[in-house]
């Protein structure tokens, strides 16, 4: 189950993350630009031992339907179609998600986490603490993304793809699966067809924290309060402090 807030970590010199909280918009990235060279872009292994059930047979008598409606195609032809596939299936397979490709880089990604404490993403995402962490009302955010939301599987192995599953499952495992090394980022990730490379606008609403890092400067820590003094919806801000105890840090209620 996920928290009712999720949190994206941000670089305040960076123009398209101010623009977050000056004008309300969000950036969607590509997935050619994320920084996991695998992400939605994994590549194919497949389950061969399906091909040669009778479940992958009618798989291929309703795909030839579907590619040629109103063509007549009998047992005979579906059979040489899959002797075919059986002796080449990674073939097969390859073709199908060269096809997939084109629309999985068409998504726009937006990927958030489940804490705003996290010692390596205030390092990684948000200019090593000098920046801000935001949190997102979900599920304002959700609805008003009108997209896909899921959290991501980590694993140390590639997916293995099966024929049979639905578009669904697919989409799955290539938009929300990365190596078990990423797990600390413990992501959420929303996926929008057609957006890659895209922002779009969200309501005052959606925005419910702000956390300001604990090595960011008292110039820009003002400049972010007017920014949220003027928002109408209210809006907690925290400020994070490097712990006295623990190699961790550590949010104060400031507004």
């Amino acid at each position: 189950m996920f928290s009712t807030i999720l949190y994206k970590y941000r670089n305040w010199n960076d123009c398209y993350h101010k623009r977050i909280l000056e004008q309300n918009k969000l950036w969607l990235s590509s997935p050619v630009g994320l920084n996991d060279p695998y992400d939605c872009q994994i590549p194919a292994i497949i389950d061969n031992q399906e091909i040669n059930s009778y479940e992958f047979f009618h798989f291929l008598q309703e795909s030839f339907m579907a590619e040629f409606p109103g063509k007549s195609l009998n047992d005979n032809d579906i059979n040489e179609k899959w002797n075919e596939i059986k002796k080449n299936p990674q073939h097969f397979f390859s073709q199908r998600q060269s096809q997939l490709l084109e629309m999985y880089l068409s998504f726009g990604v937006f990927s958030l986490c489940k804490n705003p404490d996290n010692f390596l993403l205030w390092s990684h995402y948000a200019d090593a603490h000098k920046g801000l962490c935001i949190g997102f009302n979900i599920k304002d955010l959700v609805t008003h993304f009108n997209g896909t939301f899921e959290k991501v599987t980590y694993q140390r192995d590639l997916p293995v793809f099966k024929f049979l599953e639905n578009q669904e499952e697919t989409f799955s495992k290539t938009l929300a699966t990365k190596h078990i090394q990423w797990d600390y980022e413990k992501e959420w990730r929303i996926t929008k067809i057609n957006s890659a490379d895209q922002e779009i606008d969200i309501p005052d609403t959606t925005i419910a924290e702000v956390y300001l890092g604990a090595k960011m400067d008292a110039y820009t820590k003002e400049k972010i309060m007017k920014i949220l003094s003027k928002k109408t919806s209210p809006i907690k801000i925290f400020k994070m402090q490097l712990s006295k105890t623990l190699f961790k840090v550590e949010p104060v209620l400031i507004n």
